[in-house]
């Protein structure tokens, strides 16, 4: 429903990635690395507590981690590929039989004789060029990478009667496998122990006043998560007080 929700709309759709599925995959990340493992479950009245079973849990690596959110993400990529299709079935509606090939043919004529296309023709246009010379391939290109225009390769698609199941297959391994396994991969390593120690080693160099601030969000974060610390980060305060040692 959420990634529905995210691509239906014509472009209007809710950012459910960044609302929802983001921060859980923020927050699963965030206690492994407190817990130091991944036997902690995600739901219920003990959701994301460490337990005391750390002994013979799983060690918090990036594919641990990656098994724990999977689903959702997956389950979150089928939906964004469900949302697209609407456009898809407005534009190959309101094209009679024929008219899509007829409209092409105009546009073309035109573009050759100089005319003036406005933005959606010249677009349209463009986009057709490619997926006609690309097709299942084009489309899940499209998909896979974070897109804004996808809903008018939606459009164009319907609009020039692509096949149903070239234009969904393509969507849906694009969006529901590529796009929101890439998305997923990121978000685990940016909230790694690894990138945010990282992160504030150059905040330190940089400007301990950054690093301090940095840290006192990421303790705050990870006190509205359930955890205690920010990785064990230390503020330039606390190195100033014991030294370069």
């Amino acid at each position: 429903m959420l990634g529905v929700l995210s691509s239906i709309g014509l472009g209007a759709g809710l950012h459910t990635f960044v609302l929802f599925l983001g921060p859980h995959i923020a927050r699963v990340t965030l206690t492994a690395y407190e817990c130091s493992h991944t036997a902690f479950p995600v739901r219920g009245p003990n959701a994301f507590q460490c337990g005391t079973s750390a002994a013979a849990a799983s060690p918090a690596t990036f594919s641990a981690i990656l098994s724990m959110v999977i689903f959702e993400s997956l389950c979150w990529g089928a939906g964004t590929a469900i949302g697209e299709l609407p456009p898809y079935f407005i534009a190959r509606a309101a094209s009679a039989a024929g008219q899509g090939d007829i409209e092409y043919q105009r546009l073309r004529r035109k573009a050759a004789g100089g005319g003036s296309l406005s933005v959606k023709d010249r677009a349209l246009l463009s986009i057709y060029h490619l997926l006609r010379r690309f097709g299942f391939a084009g489309i899940l290109v499209f998909a896979a990478i974070p897109n804004p225009l996808f809903d008018l390769a939606g459009i164009t698609c319907g609009h020039f009667k692509v096949p149903f199941w070239t234009f969904f297959g393509a969507t849906f391994i694009g969006k529901s496998l590529v796009k929101s396994s890439i998305q997923t991969a990121v978000v685990i390593t940016a909230f790694s122990k690894e990138m945010i120690a990282m992160v504030l080693s150059f905040l330190g160099h940089v400007s301990p006043w950054a690093h301090d601030l940095a840290e006192h969000l990421l303790r705050q974060q990870a006190a509205a998560f359930g955890g205690s610390s920010a990785h064990g980060g230390t503020s330039s305060k606390e190195r100033a007080e014991h030294g370069p040692g």
